[in-house]
């Protein structure tokens, strides 16, 4: 990008993102746990220079072996004191937990996403 100001201007997105209703198989009855959360391989980030990142997340090791099978994403910012919905991924029947592109609309320079 050889546009400095622009890409100023693109690197004030701020994201951070949750990963909701996340669904597990296992050999245990009990869930999976997130064990952290990343936005184009940066864990916390802030300034993103993309409108549309790749996300992804690891899980907490209970010593069995255990895979996801689905996962659903949720996008939301806050306008205003209320909960906004951006993008939600809907459940994706997936074993994949990296490079997980974000689909939604264009993600807004100086706003938090959660």
């Amino acid at each position: 990008m050889k546009d400095p100001a622009l890409k100023r201007h693109l690197a004030k997105i701020c994201i951070l993102f949750a990963y909701h209703s996340l669904s597990t198989i296992s050999c245990l009855a009990s869930p999976l746990k997130i064990e952290a959360l990343f936005c184009e391989y940066l864990e916390k980030p802030l300034g993103i220079s993309k409108t549309q990142p790749r996300l992804s997340w690891t899980f907490l090791h209970s010593g069995r072996k255990r895979i996801q099978s689905n996962y659903e994403i949720v996008v939301s910012e806050i306008v205003n004191g209320n909960i906004n919905t951006v993008w939600v991924s809907g459940k994706v029947y997936s074993l994949a937990i990296s490079n997980i592109e974000y689909e939604g609309y264009p993600l807004k320079s100086f706003t938090r996403y959660y």
